[in-house]
């Protein structure tokens, strides 16, 4: 058997995708990875972007050696020598002729090293993008120059990339506004395939909520990224607005609805229950929103409530609800900062038919899925998700989907 590894590129930059063929090889036969084992690279981001493997021959000596090619992508997030450590994987081999047969042995995949070259003027960047083509581009909605308090703005800001898959972009930071609570929804990510052309697309929507009057700078943002077939580092600038918030009539000072309380001529005394109960909850009410939300966070956070939203989302809901709930549910098993991957989950832990209906829902190729698409799609999910957290038990990983490269089918 052989098996061997190797880099497409010459020439790398930081935030390059960097091709790394893995090849395993059979005698008289045909080989072909079953699993990987976890694989981390100091200082980049690695990732699967090949669904399955390409079939190759080859003469070596007077043997004839049949296999398979993968393919693993690295992005280099620092200057210097990058690493890509030996792992372990399972390799079936199929014999040929009368007498065929399979057998499944572990084998260790050779490591290999690369250089990646900080681009000039780059350093200080965190995750920088090196690519021939990358466009930025934001939409605004229920956006005014005036809002009164209670009132919310819509921003939804896009990054698109050639040779860039979606995952591999970092996620979009929050600053604290005053004035203002910023609530992020989940991120929409999409990856596709045109004639072996990779290209990516991250997603990210948030709600402004105005909570007191004022003048309120909602904030711009920057994106920086190495033109590789101009050799200019570029800055793409989302910018902000300003928005003039005023006062709500139909809002007290502590956000509380407005009424008239039709209390004249009732004895004062019977409203000092009401002032204490509002003085308490003016002056707590930052305490206690904090705890609740934090306890919500936490809660939202769980993999198994998300799941669960994932599997009535494919019961009833539109295309775009499903695909809205499974980022959200592959998101919240990355690491902070590493953008998850369907094509990749489903690619090594599901079944062809859960595989075709996901990607013909993120290619927007059907509207609504049938009852029956429905049924076979919550199916595939659920055992997609118990294979991989076998997996993490078998091997006493930390539920994480970037954290290992798993199973190939």
């Amino acid at each position: 058997m052989v098996v061997r590894t190797s880099v497409t590129q010459d020439e790398v930059w930081v935030g390059q995708r960097v091709i790394v063929h893995v090849e395993v090889l059979g005698k008289d036969g045909w080989a072909q990875i079953k699993r990987y084992d976890r694989m981390d690279v100091p200082g980049a981001f690695i990732m699967r972007t090949q669904s399955q493997g390409v079939r190759i021959q080859e003469t070596i000596g007077s043997e004839r050696y049949t296999g398979q090619r993968y393919e693993l992508s690295v992005f280099p997030q620092r200057a210097g020598l990058v690493e890509v450590p030996s792992f372990g994987a399972e390799v079936a081999t199929r014999t040929w002729g009368m007498n065929a047969s399979e057998t499944t042995q572990d084998v260790i995949v050779p490591g290999l090293t690369f250089q990646a070259r900080m681009p000039p003027g780059a350093d200080g960047i965190d995750w920088l993008v090196s690519t021939s083509r990358l466009q930025v581009e934001q939409e605004w909605t229920s956006l005014k120059e005036s809002v009164m308090v209670g009132d919310s703005i819509q921003r939804s800001i896009r990054v698109f990339a050639v040779d860039i898959p979606g995952m591999a972009f970092a996620r979009i930071g929050h600053p604290e506004i005053n004035g203002v609570s910023t609530y992020p929804k989940e991120p929409l990510v999409e990856d596709r395939t045109d004639r072996g052309t990779l290209s990516g697309s991250r997603t990210e929507s948030m709600a402004y909520v105005f909570e007191s009057p004022g003048e309120i700078q909602l904030p711009p943002y920057e994106f920086f990224w190495w033109d590789m077939q101009a050799s200019v580092l570029r800055k793409e600038l989302l910018p902000g607005v300003t928005v003039i918030v005023e006062h709500n009539p139909a809002m007290t000072a502590n956000g509380s609805p407005n009424q008239e309380t039709g209390s004249a001529g009732k004895p004062w005394w019977l409203l000092l229950p009401v002032a204490a109960l509002i003085f308490l909850a003016v002056a707590f009410r930052e305490r206690f929103r904090s705890r609740i939300s934090g306890w919500l966070t936490k809660q939202a956070a769980s993999e198994g409530i998300q799941f669960r939203k994932v599997r009535r989302a494919v019961q009833d809901g539109s295309s775009q609800a499903i695909m809205r709930e499974l980022m959200q549910w592959l998101d919240g098993m990355e690491p902070e900062g590493s953008p998850a991957s369907l094509t990749t989950f489903l690619t090594d832990y599901g079944d062809a038919s859960t595989r075709e209906i996901a990607q013909r829902l993120a290619a927007l190729q059907v509207e609504e899925l049938d009852p029956a698409q429905r049924v076979v799609f919550n199916k595939g999910l659920l055992a997609a998700r118990r294979n991989f957290r076998r997996w993490n038990k078998q091997k006493g990983h930390r539920l994480t989907v970037a954290s290992l490269l798993p199973p190939l089918n």
